[in-house]
């Protein structure tokens, strides 16, 4: 099993704000988050869960004092209202994922396994 390898301290992105944490988990609870394709295929036919436990996550997630990042354009400046996160979905399975925060609700964007090689963001 390769060792995982995770982004340096002085390469993360900023921390999402107190807003932005509890309007994610709002979302979340209030079944108020889609998922795009890729995410929602991920969700069913890769890990075999429901969007419910995908959400659940999220919000253990938050509940354990773990972090989520802003997200960086391929411009170098931040993407507003952009948050990703290195989540446990289930026992050693820990996934990407990146969502856009919009009025009372989210979009998840990706949510998919980490690529073999790729440096992760810390949880």
């Amino acid at each position: 099993m390769e060792k995982c390898r995770y982004i340096l301290g002085s390469e993360l992105p900023p921390e999402a704000d107190e807003n932005q944490i509890n309007h994610v988990r709002t979302a979340c609870e209030m079944d108020r988050v889609h998922l795009r394709q890729l995410a929602r295929s991920y969700t069913a036919r890769c890990w075999h869960v429901q969007e419910a436990q995908l959400r659940k996550a999220i919000v253990l997630h938050i509940d354990e004092g773990n972090r989520l990042f802003k997200k960086y354009g391929t411009n170098g400046r931040l993407l507003p209202n952009h948050i990703q996160a290195n989540v446990t979905l289930m026992e050693d399975l820990d996934i990407y994922v990146e969502a856009v925060l919009m009025d009372k609700k989210m979009i998840i964007l990706n949510a998919h396994d980490h690529p073999p090689g790729v440096r992760r963001l810390p949880q």
